[in-house]
């Protein structure tokens, strides 16, 4: 998180604070229960804090002792129902075994060192082995952590007045916690290794734990967890937790997705559903069972239907089904702590995707009835985790969300809950509105396997019928880019903004691409894009002569994929890449061995069992096919290592092939998260490259 500032706005009148500086970068801020205090992190003072703005004195101050420790975005402040005191993680009082001495977690293959005190004796990084006997300064190096150590901290309970520090647990590593509604109890997930056979599959112990004495109170011992473990939902009386397993980040499986309930005092969690085959789990593993107001039940959502779960009898009903939908998430506030309904009518509001149009709507469901009222529909983004970004007043009438999209970046709206009309209450970024943005529209092709496969376009920014330009395909292999139509140039923002190129005079396709794991990764890689970009030249759009591919990780892994299989780019770009899978395998990190093995590249076999299969699908085998300038993008300090990268370089060199290397020092995997400077570079690099190959001589940009 980097320059980031604190906003106060008032809803009403839209008269702003801001609680930032120029220098510092604050984050995270989360209202007390009586809205008189604001908590949030900052790190103004060059140390990261907890702050505390009063809103009667309009006063700004440090907490004093307290050191957070936040890694995920979700690592917020809990407030106790008194007002006075907050949970969060904090600095952990033993320092992990597998961080250095700053906390900083080891990096294998990072080019760091280590440079002992006593610089008169050999200094050696010892991987295995016996013991060292040589008299070497030696390290003995451990094998490298799994990415949860970034979140190794302690959990305590803060007093913001005083700074009184209580800690309930010292040295965890926690993906996610939550308070009860009374304040009694913390539920927290906690790190319990990988499922036995598997690299990628991560399992955690969720923990009940007393904030008044830190005492353990309930455990459920070694539950699947995906990457984002929000699921975690106390009962209004704050005797029991529910949650939903998930499998691993990014693997569809529909044997995940339980429903599980864990009692105070409890080791073994409750299945509150005799008979259940449905799965409740979500793409992003985010979205937590939701409790009624009585406690007599949850709610909980599939693919594109709405369950109710009634306790007492062990059964659920489908209150509705949405056919052709994906389920965003049920309206809720306070982070997905409550529901959002309309008592009169026992009704909530449910956001969905279209899958046809990718239009959003909103929809009024009775829960008795299964009635559907349409709300609204348009061609927005709420985004992939709407209990996150979406909150209500204290009576549930006014709710305050961000939406986006293709053309308009995210901002902050407000309506009155169950009605169609909204009000913009914020623009984080007056600079855009310098500029014209092109909308996005859905197009699709057959891939060369005669699939259906679907895409989304953005044209220039002045775009005119009957003339063609220069095409950059954004690719990611398994992403799918239709379902982000209305996301703010649709790949992001930041260093992933495509209209960094649409308002230069480019046509941007960022297509799907389905792709089965196994021996034809590669193949179906290209089987799913090549089609898509020959259908935007038949559209008279691309001029078939400038058509330039980028990617980024597993990205830049299928722009290399694409090189070696079609002539038809004249420049690409691939930065955090790699095009030898062996060598993947091989990397330290256990992380990126999984990667290959189980993960995107899906070899399903070591390079031992599937040695044909590494070989087929790993481009550095056949760079004699590439014919297109390439510019190759690494971070010294990414995880997947850089010489991966410098492989493909060193091949396309001997070759004599047009290829350029940039790699920033100090710089880990995505460039978003790089110092300033560099990421201007980079943007600067990455336009440069593909205006000097793909534009016009003579045009002006």
């Amino acid at each position: 998180m980097t320059a980031c500032d604190v906003w106060i706005i008032h809803t009403k009148t839209g008269e702003s604070i801001n609680l930032g500086v120029d220098t510092a970068t604050s984050w995270s801020p989360v209202w007390s229960p009586d809205g008189e205090l604001l908590a949030f992190y900052s790190d103004r003072g060059g140390q990261i804090g907890l702050w505390i703005w009063e809103r009667e004195s309009q006063r700004l101050r440090p907490v004093p002792n307290v050191v957070p420790r936040p890694l995920f975005s979700w690592d917020v402040v809990e407030w106790l129902p008194d007002g006075r005191r907050v949970v969060l993680k904090i600095q952990a009082l033993q320092p992990s075994g597998n961080q250095g001495a700053h906390g900083s977690r080891l990096q294998p293959g990072a080019h760091q060192e280590y440079r002992p005190d006593d610089q008169t004796r050999p200094s050696v990084l010892l991987y295995g082995g016996p013991a060292d006997t040589l008299g070497s300064a030696t390290i003995q190096a451990q094998a490298a952590a799994p990415w949860i150590d970034e979140a190794y901290a302690d959990i305590g309970v803060a007093d913001v007045r005083t700074g009184r520090l209580d800690r309930l647990l010292g040295s965890v590593r926690s993906k996610g916690y939550a308070l009860s509604p009374n304040g009694s109890h913390l539920a927290i997930s906690v790190y319990a290794g990988r499922k036995s056979g598997t690299l990628r599959h991560e399992l955690f112990d969720l923990m009940i734990v007393s904030t008044s004495d830190g005492s353990r109170q309930g455990i459920a011992p070694r539950i699947p967890q995906g990457f984002m473990g929000q699921s975690l939902s106390w009962s209004p009386d704050s005797r029991i937790l529910a949650f939903v397993t998930s499998g691993p980040f990014g693997v569809a499986d529909s044997t995940f997705g339980e429903l599980l309930l864990l009692r105070i005092g409890a080791s073994v969690p409750e299945r509150p559903i005799r008979r259940n085959h449905v799965s409740f789990a979500d793409d992003n593993d985010g979205r937590p069972p939701l409790w009624l107001p009585t406690g007599e039940g949850l709610l909980v959502t599939g693919a594109d239907t709405l369950w109710q779960v009634t306790l007492r009898t062990g059964t659920m009903h489908l209150v509705a089904s949405l056919p052709h939908t994906a389920i965003l998430g049920v309206l809720t506030a306070a982070r997905g702590r409550r529901l959002l309904t309309s008592p009169a009518r026992r009704s909530v509001y449910v956001r969905i995707r279209n899958r046809r149009s990718q239009r959003a709507a909103t929809y009024e469901i009775g829960l008795d009835t299964g009635r559907k009222v349409h709300v609204s529909t348009d061609d927005v983004y709420y985004g992939s985790q709407i209990q996150l970004s979406t909150d209500a007043s204290a009576d549930g009438s006014v709710i305050a969300y961000t939406t986006q999209s293709a053309s308009r970046s995210e901002d902050i709206w407000v309506s009155r809950i169950g009605h169609e009309s909204a009000r913009r209450l914020t623009t984080v970024n007056p600079v855009l509105n310098r500029y014209q943005f092109s909308r996005s529209r859905l197009v699709s092709w057959l891939s060369a396997d005669g699939e259906r496969v679907h895409g989304a376009l953005l044209l220039p920014a002045e775009y005119r019928r009957g003339e063609r330009y220069p095409l950059v395909v954004r690719v990611y292999g398994g992403l799918r880019y239709s379902d982000l139509l209305n996301r703010f140039s649709v790949a992001g923002d930041g260093v992933d903004n495509a209209h960094l190129f649409t308002t230069r005079g480019y046509a941007v396709l960022l297509p799907d691409a389905p792709y089965r794991n196994g021996s034809t990764l590669m193949r179906d890689l290209a089987a799913s894009i090549i089609p898509g970009v020959t259908r935007v030249i038949e559209m008279g759009v691309a001029d078939p002569t400038r058509i330039g591919v980028i990617g980024h990780s597993f990205g830049g892994y299928t722009t290399l994929a694409l090189l070696v299989q079609s002539r038809i780019f004249r420049a690409a770009v691939a930065s955090a890449t790699t095009g030898n899978l062996v060598a993947t395998f091989g990397a330290l990190d256990p992380s990126t061995s999984s990667w290959v093995e189980e993960g995107q590249l899906g070899m399903n076999g070591t390079p031992w069992s599937a040695r044909e299969r590494y070989i087929e699908n790993s481009p550095v085998f056949y760079l004699d096919r590439v014919e297109a300038p390439l510019l190759l993008v690494s971070g010294s300090l990414d995880g997947l290592p850089p010489h991966l990268a410098e492989e493909v370089y060193v091949g396309l060199k001997r070759l004599g092939k047009p290829v350029a290397y940039a790699k920033y020092v100090g710089e880990e995997h995505y460039q978003g998260e790089w110092s300033f400077v560099n990421k201007i570079d980079y943007v600067h690099r990455l336009l440069g490259w593909f205006d000097a190959h793909l534009q016009s001589p003579g045009t002006n940009h």
